[in-house]
């Protein structure tokens, strides 16, 4: 064997040791959970089935304060008395903007909601269409992270990098250039 085409060989064999390095079981869970985590957070408004919202205003006072941050599944038709994240219909004052406020009727295919810490209904003309999720759970002040970061997006892509740092194929050890690999 020629010593270029050994050369040629180790170079082959340091590419093929790193791809085996690359897909170890443990980063392959890791990848299947980042990936199962963003299916199961994709947003309701982009056709997934969460919604995370960040509580501002006093209106859902106790039992929400702002800076909260709030899960919401899509559960498929809310129940009365069901805290619900919606966004506002077209055509209607504040369309598009996402609202989180207790459902406390339905008159035909019309909800009736309300904050809790409001004393009138809201104005609002809403269906089920217009419902992103009903509340799960809430973690306490860590919205307030999401405002020092400057948006959820922000997060999103400093946890994107965190993932990339995680999962890049780490360098293998190099071959040793007296590998005593069969000849031609």
């Amino acid at each position: 064997m020629t010593s270029t085409h050994r050369q040629e060989t180790t170079a082959n064999l340091t590419v093929v040791e790193r791809a085996k390095g690359a897909f170890t079981p443990i980063s392959f869970a890791i990848g299947v959970l980042i990936v199962g985590a963003a299916l199961v957070m994709w947003p309701a408004q982009y056709g997934g089935w969460s919604t995370v919202v960040i509580v501002s205003g006093e209106s859902m006072q106790p039992t929400y304060d702002t800076g909260d941050l709030v899960f919401s599944w899509d559960t498929g038709a809310p129940g009365v008395d069901d805290v619900i994240v919606f966004q506002v219909p077209e055509g209607q004052a504040g369309e598009g903007g996402l609202v989180l406020h207790r459902l406390l009727a339905r008159d035909g295919t019309t909800l009736v909601t309300q904050g809790d810490n409001n004393a009138f209904r809201d104005p609002w003309q809403l269906t089920d269409d217009d419902v992103l999720g009903t509340a799960l759970f809430h973690l306490p002040n860590v919205g307030h992270l999401f405002f020092a970061l400057g948006s959820p997006f922000t997060l999103a892509w400093l946890l994107g990098l965190a993932a990339v740092a995680v999962l890049w194929p780490r360098r293998g050890p190099e071959c040793d250039e007296t590998d005593n690999s069969p000849t031609d």
